[in-house]
């Protein structure tokens, strides 16, 4: 992903211990131009392991 705009982290709470960010930037290029993608970064902190999936906003 080339240069992707990132959210402020939204922290949750500390019973649940996580940490989400949103992406959106551009992958590959298909047919000419670059392919627009969303992502989740969901981040434990107890853990230490991320987790990463596209996401949809409202079916879009």
């Amino acid at each position: 992903m080339n240069t992707p705009e990132v959210s402020a982290p939204i922290v949750f709470d500390d019973a649940t211990g996580k940490v989400a960010l949103l992406l959106r930037g551009s992958l590959g290029k298909a047919k000419g131009r670059a392919q627009t993608v969303n992502l989740m970064c969901l981040y434990d902190k107890k853990t230490g392991k991320a987790s990463i999936a596209e996401y949809h906003w409202l079916g879009k």
